[in-house]
């Protein structure tokens, strides 16, 4: 799980402001922001398409490892051929022991020093490090680079890519409580999200009705996206900025659509 914290103070204050000088509702204008906000994190948060995802992901778990499949050993034999019978019959029979000792034999060629991961939990710990911390084989970005260190069995293989392919999507889905709540999934160009996960992606808590307290609180779960604080630092600055452009629009006399409301010329208050 990735912890993210959204610093929304200055957001707030430009909502706060704008609010006041349109002489339009503080929750009403909250509730409005809090759709295009939900609306910009989708935009932010990876994969545009499940389609992508997922061919994102058996890219980078192909890269992990050498797979270790029996009847590919035989057939692109590339030396000695009774070496490559015996890898071969050591992987057809998860022979572990022997297999460990077998790559470390100076003389097998491309094979040498290979290190095992003998089951899907080995794998995962590549890929992602210790219980899925930091020493695995993702860089920042969340990807995987080529690497000739490690082999793994083919149906290990598969099984961790089924598995981690299962989450995606899950990242656009755990604010699927927040839009639903607020009314983002009736915005046009909203990403779509699976509402199959349910709550089990997210849950939030909202409150809307202008006391001058309102609050949004998104929790999304599941979240394995590296460097997400980025991207959500990122979605609210663009709000923050066209939020403030609304405010100085409003000053200036101008007008001004604020999606519930659309507020003409010479509307704004200064007092």
């Amino acid at each position: 799980m990735i912890k993210v914290d959204a610093d929304t103070l200055d957001l707030s204050t430009a909502l706060t402001a704008l609010a006041k000088y349109a002489k339009v509702d503080f929750g009403a204008v909250y509730k409005q922001e809090a759709q295009y906000l939900v609306r910009e994190v989708l935009r932010f948060t990876p994969p545009k398409t499940a389609g992508q995802g997922k061919a994102a992901v058996a890219r980078d778990i192909g890269r992990i490892a050498t797979t270790l499949d029996a009847n590919s050993i035989q057939a692109s034999a590339d030396g000695p051929r009774s070496m490559f019978n015996t890898l071969a019959k050591y992987v057809r029979k998860r022979e572990n022991g022997k297999l460990r000792t077998y790559l470390q034999n100076p003389h097998f060629r491309d094979w040498n020093s290979r290190i095992l991961l003998s089951s899907v939990d080995e794998i995962r710990d590549a890929h992602v490090g210790m219980s899925g911390g930091t020493g695995g084989l993702r860089n920042r970005r969340g990807n995987v680079a080529k690497n000739k260190r490690y082999v793994a069995y083919a149906s290990d293989l598969k099984k961790y890519l089924r598995e981690v392919q299962k989450r995606v999507g899950w990242a656009a889905a755990g604010w699927q409580a927040l839009a639903l709540q607020c009314g983002a999934d009736k915005l046009g160009g909203t990403k779509k999200w699976s509402a199959k996960i349910g709550s089990a992606a997210g849950t939030a808590d909202t409150n809307f009705s202008g006391d001058g307290k309102p609050f949004i609180i998104a929790r999304a779960k599941n979240n394995k996206i590296p460097d997400y604080q980025r991207m959500i630092d990122g979605a609210v600055r663009s709000r923050t900025k066209t939020t403030v452009m609304k405010l100085e629009r409003v000053l200036n006399d101008r007008a001004v659509n604020l999606g519930f409301t659309k507020i003409p010329k010479k509307m704004a208050s200064v007092s």
